[in-house]
């Protein structure tokens, strides 16, 4: 990877405008030709860079603030520790491009998104993990969840061979695979919505204790209850108060199962509780670290 030295670019548009160190003022430099290239510590604020390519190439410690990519093809191209505020990426091609440390302007990079899911979930992921090493916490989880919107309709590209690249890419043994991460996807998102939606993980837990509530009551499972001599089947509020003390693994005594069936449910149950409450601790510390 070569290093540019712009004092000895030649072209109309930088010959009074470039130094080594970056061009001052605002310059709008056409048709970009860059590949394989290095600029590290250059001033480039307030250009605009219109139309052309500029691949494979390494902004680092560069400040591009206020810049214009109109119409350019970055495709591979990484920023390092770049300032990259208020810079407008318009129409661009930003095929595995990687921002790492950078401040950035994220609505901007997101209005220029790949079209193909696969290349798009790439580039979300790398704008997340960008978001959460600046402290961008919310930005981190609103392109989370794009990210996990982008790989869902990957998965059902690869699931139908929507393109030629899936059919390719992907046998009967891949699209089962995919079958079952996309389920999976549903799946988390609607017991505790990513660890994003403390709302819903709530409403899952309730809804959870209810269903075991009820299942508890049937007649099938007995139980010894504190103070009476024979077993029997719980009512509906017994049953809902036996399921929030195996859940909450508290375990007081006084309704213990007496059969098989109940006892199966009651392990079931605390089992349940143990992985709800590391589901709830986990939205909790995500919660708080935003």
């Amino acid at each position: 990877m070569k290093v540019i030295e712009l004092g000895q670019v030649k072209g109309p548009a930088l010959v009074q405008k470039a130094s080594n160190d970056g061009i001052r003022g605002k310059v709008e430099l056409t048709a970009v030709a860059l590949s394989h290239c290095l600029l590290q510590d250059k001033y480039l604020r307030d250009v605009t860079f219109r139309t052309g390519k500029i691949e494979h190439c390494r902004f680092e410690h560069t400040n591009l603030r206020n810049a214009v990519f109109d119409r350019v093809n970055l495709t591979g191209s990484r920023f390092v520790a770049c300032d990259l505020a208020h810079t407008r990426f318009e129409n661009c091609v930003l095929w595995y491009v990687v921002f790492e440390r950078c401040e950035l302007d994220y609505e901007s990079v997101i209005s220029s998104l790949p079209p193909e899911n696969n290349i798009c979930k790439r580039l979300l992921s790398v704008l997340r993990m960008n978001a959460e090493s600046m402290g961008e916490k919310t930005w981190a989880d609103r392109i989370l969840l794009r990210e996990l919107a982008a790989e869902r309709q990957d998965l059902r590209d690869a699931i139908r061979h929507a393109s030629p690249y899936y059919v390719k890419n992907y046998d009967v043994l891949d699209r089962l695979v995919s079958v079952f991460r996309l389920s999976w996807h549903y799946v988390r998102f609607g017991l505790w919505g990513y660890g994003i939606y403390l709302s819903r993980l709530m409403l899952s837990a309730t809804g959870l204790l209810l269903v075991l509530a009820t299942i508890v009551s049937r007649d099938g499972f007995r139980f010894v209850v504190a103070g009476e001599s024979a077993t029997r089947s719980l009512s509906w509020l017994e049953g809902l108060y036996f399921c929030v003390i195996n859940l909450t693994t508290v375990g007081f005594g006084d309704i213990s199962p007496a059969n098989g069936t109940a006892r199966v449910l009651a392990s079931l149950t605390a089992v349940c509780g143990v992985i709800l409450f590391g589901f709830i601790a986990a939205a909790f510390y995500r919660r708080l670290g935003r």
